[in-house]
């Protein structure tokens, strides 16, 4: 081989060389492309999550406060449907008030009516006779009864029963000692009362029983058919007529020595003022239950 065929094939051979090396330079700057790609997608993958755990987060966070605001309306739900019933409970009432208030004042008209009834009834033109005195004695009685007629009702109306059932003058009565009536042993058909020092015994003025008992109790009539016109003093006190009364009626009647005593407020040493058909020669009772004359 000549030196010219050399040199023709060793420059065919730089060549090759040189287009080899070209080639690599361009893969080598491919690969170094794609390893840059590569990495700025790893960036932007890593951005992708972060961004994704964020909005997870901001997710949670509203997630949150809707659940809070869904209790927050049930709370107020429940708050609106208290109200709701507090206002129908109190509309009802309202009629109830209502309906009690026209209830009164049908009552106070009555209680009206009655009283004016009750004024011509017990009017002073047969004064000193007996009558006159028989009248206001039932008239006293049948307020007590009216008075124990409450209280049933009362006591049925709110579901209970009264274990007894007292008649007593607050305006015109004393105790001695204080009436512990727990302590008494108090038996259907079983009355308790009080007596006087002097003796007088007094069931019209203080007594007390259980409920069914008490029910006989006032409904004592005073001298029902008596002569209303008499004037005379010949017949039987108020408290005697009753002792006897609960007797017939098949009562045990007990007697508490001084258990109350009457308390009168005017003074029996002065003298007593006349009126028609006053019996001079009759006693009258003190605040120790004893008989004394009167003074004229």
């Amino acid at each position: 081989m000549n030196m010219e065929d050399i040199i023709v094939t060793l420059n065919e051979y730089v060549h090759e060389r040189l287009q080899l090396i070209s080639a690599l330079s361009q893969e080598h700057d491919k690969s170094n492309l794609l390893i840059h790609m590569n990495k700025q997608l790893e960036e932007n993958l890593k951005n992708l999550l972060h961004e994704k755990k964020t909005q997870d987060n901001m997710i949670k966070f509203y997630e949150k406060k809707i659940d809070a605001m869904k209790t927050k309306e049930d709370n107020l739900q429940t708050k609106i449907t208290i109200v709701e019933r507090e206002l129908d409970e109190c509309k009802e009432a309202n009629t109830n008030i209502v309906a009690e208030k026209q209830l009164l004042r049908e009552a106070i008209i009555q209680r009206n009516l009655k009283i004016e009834t009750l004024e011509k009834e017990l009017n002073d033109n047969n004064f000193g006779t007996l009558g006159y005195f028989k009248k206001r004695m039932n008239n006293q009685m049948q307020n007590i009864r009216n008075g124990y007629l409450m209280a049933k009702d009362y006591a049925t109306a709110n579901e209970f029963n009264y274990d007894v059932i007292v008649r007593c003058r607050p305006d015109n009565s004393m105790f001695l000692k204080l009436v512990n009536l727990s302590a008494f042993d108090i038996q259907p058909n079983e009355i308790y009362t009080t007596i006087y020092p002097s003796g007088h015994k007094d069931p019209w003025f203080f007594s007390f029983s259980e409920p069914e008992t008490f029910d006989k109790y006032c409904s004592f009539v005073y001298q029902e058919h008596a002569d209303e016109s008499r004037t005379d003093n010949n017949f039987e006190c108020p408290e005697v007529a009753l002792e006897k009364y609960l007797y017939q009626s098949n009562m045990k009647v007990y007697f508490a020595q001084s258990i109350c005593l009457p308390f009168y407020q005017y003074d029996k040493t002065q003298p007593v003022t006349e009126f028609p058909f006053r019996q001079a020669d009759a006693k009258l009772i003190d605040a120790d239950g004893n008989l004394v004359e009167q003074k004229t």
